[in-house]
């Protein structure tokens, strides 16, 4: 590892990051099924105020006394609380200063004056300043706005356009040296859409939207007030968190800037870790330089949020996030372990096997794992054969299935083979077909023959791995088969009972122990 490299303090304190930067490259590059979720921190480094700050000054603007402000402060008052507070006396304020407007268009004269103060008190720091010199100021948006595009989705509780603006900009950048067909201009929403312009990143502002420009649309509403956050919470079925929970469901999120106090936030976090148990998304929690949290304060947040969430916790300073961010944005597999080498000796290759029974669940496990890269036990429409109990093949059926099998082992190797990082599921490891024999010795050898022939011919040897042994009891294998269909077939054979499969992973197991290259995790598993 460079010691001078940006991450390796934070690879030092947490070992497994190279790890979990190599999966949130895949999913963003390999998979594009990466995602952002963005708070008020971010904006917050482009002297955009964080929501306290926020209040503070709509109090101010509404000349509510400090004293009273204090008071609620110290009766721990939420920020939404305060903001309900606030808005009711904006409502008080309007209905003195324009008792002459009809009611039909006072609602919406105070929710457009409440905004306009709401922008007011957003922007007062920065408004009319070069927006340039904002990005350049920034440490880390610019490689913010590259990954943004590269992810295409990104969802955003904060009001302000900081980060569309920074995406916007980079869009422009590229267009013209773009080789391939040039990404489209960010489409930026505030309420869920069923279809999006092909080719364009999604920033979804689900707290709605104040643009600094005035004259820019924004949201009808934004979310600030107590009632406003207490309607997304009743309706965990609504339009909108039915569109967040399936966005959270497929894709690993990158949470930052955030302090996860949003209820809303953590409610959809529990529902995406319910609906998918296998996926994990991340969030960076900020360090101050000199001023870390110690291993005890981080293992009991990591451990919290892991349990509760299916979040990994990431403490890193400003610094940090940026280089992070900037390895995330390698645009190529090479580019990534160059970088990650400055972290780590060698890259980050992972390879697991699914190996087990028929029937005992392995298709059902690799459909849970799609989050990372995984393949299928066998590509291509296989033979029937296949699907009979091995023990009944006559010659020709053999041969059929011989046919078949061996280029496709050849096939799944090539697959577990990449000269790059990365994590990777297959179905069955090489070896497996030794337990589909009729026990007969010389077929063994065949086999055997067969499949060395095959691997010199082709040149590069089996690719080692790990190996998860999926076991499942006899009354499992039973239930299973009976919810398949298990009936007799042509000349009277039968597909497999749960007495052929149990013997059959007897003989995989034998096989997986003997095989020394392969490391085995047992675990037992309900047929699937």
């Amino acid at each position: 590892m460079s010691p001078s490299h940006p991450l390796a303090s934070a690879v030092q304190q947490e070992p497994n990051l190279p790890t979990w930067l190599t999966h949130l490259w895949q999913r963003c590059h390999d998979h594009e099924r990466l995602g952002l979720v963005l708070g008020a921190g971010v904006s917050n480094d482009a002297n955009i105020p964080m929501w306290e700050e926020l209040v503070r000054r709509l109090a101010k603007a509404a000349n509510v006394p400090d004293e009273r402000m204090a008071l609620h402060k110290e009766a721990r008052l939420p920020e939404t609380f305060l903001a309900e507070i606030l808005f009711r006396k904006h409502c008080a304020d309007q209905e003195l200063a324009t008792p002459k407007l009809s009611s039909k268009y006072r609602a919406y004269h105070v929710n457009a004056t409440w905004k306009e103060k709401i922008r007011t008190c957003l922007y007062q720091d920065i408004d009319g300043k070069d927006f340039a010199k904002t990005i350049e100021n920034h440490v880390y948006l610019k490689s913010l706005a590259k990954l943004v595009c590269a992810a295409r989705f990104a969802v955003i509780f904060n009001f302000d356009d900081i980060v569309d603006q920074a995406v916007v900009s980079h869009v422009d950048e590229i267009r013209t040296a773009a080789s391939s067909a040039p990404l489209a201009n960010p489409e930026i929403i505030y309420h869920p859409k069923t279809e999006t312009r092909k080719n364009a990143p999604v920033i979804y502002h689900i707290n709605g939207i104040l643009p600094m420009d005035a004259l820019r649309r924004g949201s009808e509403n934004v979310v600030l007030t107590e009632d406003a956050f207490a309607d997304v919470l009743l309706s965990p079925n609504s339009r909108d968190a039915e569109f967040v929970i399936s966005q959270f469901s497929i894709r690993t999120f990158l949470l930052l800037g955030l302090s996860l106090n949003d209820n809303s936030l953590k409610n959809i976090l529990r529902s995406s870790a319910k609906l998918n148990p296998a996926n994990f998304h991340f969030a960076i929690f900020h360090e101050k330089e000199g001023e870390r949290r110690d291993a005890e304060r981080r293992k009991e947040i990591f451990d919290a949020n892991e349990s509760v969430y299916n979040l990994i916790s990431l403490f890193l300073t400003t610094d940090e996030v940026k280089a992070l961010i900037d390895i995330l944005n390698s645009p190529t597999g090479s580019d990534f372990d160059n970088s990650l080498h400055q972290l780590t000796p060698g890259k980050i290759d992972r390879k697991y096997y699914l190996v087990g029974s028929i029937a005992a669940g392995k298709s059902s496990v690799l459909d849970h794992l799609r989050c990372f890269t995984t393949f299928e036990e066998f590509g291509g429409r296989v033979p029937a054969a296949m699907y009979q109990n091995d023990r009944t093949l006559t010659g020709e059926e053999q041969t059929v299935v011989d046919d078949f099998l061996f280029p496709r082992l050849i096939q799944k190797n090539n697959s577990m083979i990449r000269t790059n990082s990365g994590i990777r599921i297959t179905d069955r490891a090489y070896l497996d077909l030794f337990a589909f024999s009729k026990g007969d010795p010389f077929e063994i050898e065949r086999k055997a023959i067969e499949l060395e022939k095959r691997f010199d011919a082709w040149g590069k040897p089996m690719e080692g791995g790990h190996m998860f042994f999926l076991r499942a009891s006899r009354e499992a294998l039973k239930e299973t088969l009976a919810r398949r269909g298990t009936i007799k077939v042509g000349s009277g054979k039968y597909r497999f009972d749960a007495k052929a499969l149990i013997q059959q992973e007897t003989e995989l197991l034998k096989i997986s122990l003997l095989s020394g290259s392969l490391r085995v995790t047992f675990q037992n598993s309900a047929a699937a």
